[in-house]
């Protein structure tokens, strides 16, 4: 109860939680184009791999 008192406390909205979200997705395209080449040869030997999105 005190995490959801401090969390609604500071006004962590939506919208501030979609922006942390959709930085991080950004984030994880630009790593994920960064590295395009090893994740093509790791998908030679496990097709439709690609690495996890932890949001």
């Amino acid at each position: 109860m005190h995490i959801v008192y401090n969390a609604l406390k500071k006004g962590t909205g939506h919208n501030e939680r979609d922006n942390v979200v959709q930085k991080k997705y950004e984030a994880y395209l630009s790593v994920c184009n960064k590295y395009k080449h090893e994740i093509a040869a790791i998908q030679k030997h496990i097709p439709g791999w690609m690495p996890a999105f932890n949001y």
